[in-house]
């Protein structure tokens, strides 16, 4: 399946809006909004569609109704990563896409920010995912497959050289985490996964 993530990154932001029919929520989406995107954060604003303390579970969503979730700088933030999962998988549709960025753990920002409770290595979205190792995800009876993973903005680099240090550095991960990120940093960590139901 192709990675919505390769379309919705660009070099200049997100491109991000729902065609007709299609339901994606945005979590905690704050200030940000995206054409026929449901914002849904705990804050009533002019860009939150849906108020809903996303701690407090079930949220306010039917099941199996969504084509995507995404969480843009959320996760970080809520109290229990494994209910929260659960509860997204509750409510995406067969196949739906769950589009995670999140703070890179070697990364400063992942720390300066004290509401920020869990961190994330290129391999945490993996341990809600089915592999060869596991029929299921190792935290509960959600089944995730694993699109794709990046380390830093997904969107290709302009500049040769940054593209091919991007490049690397997504072929090589684990080496990444362990050996050079505590040198170069990347700021923030993608993932996408899909419902497997």
């Amino acid at each position: 399946m192709e990675s919505s993530v390769l379309r919705m990154y660009t070099h200049t932001g997100r491109r991000i809006s729902a065609t007709d029919g299609e339901i994606i929520y945005n979590l905690g989406c704050g200030n940000q909004h995206y054409p026929g995107v449901i914002g849904v954060d705990v804050r009533p604003s002019k860009t939150v569609d849906l108020v809903c303390n996303l701690n407090r579970m079930p949220w306010p969503i039917e099941s199996g109704t969504a084509d995507a979730v995404l969480a843009f700088h959320t996760l970080e933030h809520l109290a229990d990563l494994n209910a929260v999962m659960t509860e997204i998988f509750r409510v995406l549709k067969p196949g739906g896409h769950l589009v995670v960025e999140v703070p890179y753990f070697r990364h400063p920002g992942a720390f300066q920010d004290p509401t920020h409770i869990h961190f994330f290595t290129s391999r945490t979205m993996s341990y809600f995912c089915e592999n060869e190792k596991r029929a299921h995800g190792r935290y509960g009876a959600m089944r995730f497959r694993e699109i794709g993973t990046w380390l830093g903005w997904p969107a290709p680099a302009r500049d040769p050289f940054v593209r091919a240090a991007k490049s690397w550095i997504n072929r090589h991960k684990d080496f990444y985490d362990l050996h050079l990120a505590t040198f170069f940093p990347v700021p923030i960590l993608v993932a996408e996964l899909e419902a497997v139901k």
